[in-house]
């Protein structure tokens, strides 16, 4: 990547911000620490 080149989502990140816009799907926002504890618990 190079400077003030553009960065675009792929197609599985779009995806996934449309499942949020509609409601579905879930946002997780804290550590990396507390996500994969989170994750390893289920």
């Amino acid at each position: 990547m190079t400077d003030g080149e553009e960065l675009k989502p792929n197609k599985e990140m779009l995806e996934a911000m449309q499942e949020l816009k509609n409601g579905g799907g879930e946002c997780f926002e804290g550590s990396t620490e507390e996500f994969f504890k989170r994750i390893l618990e289920k």
